[in-house]
């Protein structure tokens, strides 16, 4: 492989009732303005690249300087350091995904919704990236727990809605695109010992509706492959422990 190879990923940050700062390399990425822009909290994406890349090089000389820390990853492994503190309650909670074309799961994925008001957290995870999507390694997940201990699914292939149900509580519906990157969901409403998720799945176009699913936790990955082009396909229970 050419370790010269150029590459890029797209972080989403959602930081409704929380303040939010992320360095990746010792970068700081100067998220909080842009999150800053609606009361309460806002959502926020952008495009991450390698420090390599020819997209730097060929920008206008008076805007490279503000644009350079948007090159900050590197082939391997990636240092990312995130502090948060809450704010204020927020159904939505924080939730930061780094996702990359090509790739059924995120490369990265926070999800915090019940910390205490007041209190900073800081966090420090390695990520690995590489530009061949090949040799990607598991999804690096902070979950919502005390321990950050939680669960996600993420979905692409075919755009469905989905209506995931976990414990008898509802989750997020929402849909999937049918787009090169996945459709990432964590849940709130897990808990210790044996959880229960019923999915339902509705498409609209059913010839070409083929789904893949990972269910992650912060100890293991379950993997399904689902042809929702058969009607018994729209509703999957799946068990998992934390």
């Amino acid at each position: 492989m050419n370790k010269n190879k150029e590459f890029e990923v797209v972080m989403n940050a959602e930081s409704y009732g929380y303040a939010l700062n992320i360095k990746i390399n010792s970068i700081d990425l100067e998220l909080e303005s842009a999150l800053a822009e609606m009361e309460g909290g806002a959502s926020h994406s952008q495009r991450l690249f390698s420090n390599n890349h020819s997209m730097l090089a060929s920008a206008p000389k008076e805007s490279r300087d503000e644009a350079q820390k948007f090159f900050c990853l590197k082939e391997g492994h990636n240092q990312v350091d995130i502090t948060y503190t809450k704010k204020e309650e927020s159904p939505q909670g924080l939730k930061i995904e780094i996702l990359m074309e090509g790739l059924a799961t995120p490369i990265f994925l926070l999800f915090k919704f019940n910390d205490e008001i007041g209190q900073k957290k800081s966090i420090r995870k390695t990520i690995t990236v590489y530009s061949d999507v090949k040799k990607q390694v598991p999804t690096v997940f902070v979950g919502p727990g005390p321990h950050d201990e939680g669960a996600y699914i993420s979905l692409s292939g075919s755009s469905c809605m989905i209506s995931p149900i976990l414990n008898g509580d509802m989750e997020l519906t929402t849909s999937t695109l049918g787009i090169e990157y996945p459709t990432v969901i964590p849940f709130q409403n897990t808990h210790s010992g044996e959880n229960i998720l019923d999915l339902n799945f509705k498409c609209e176009d059913k010839d070409t509706s083929k789904l893949q699913l990972t269910l992650g936790t912060h100890k293991s990955v379950q993997n399904y492959d689902i042809n929702l082009s058969d009607p018994k396909n729209s509703q999957k229970k799946i068990k998992f422990e934390l």
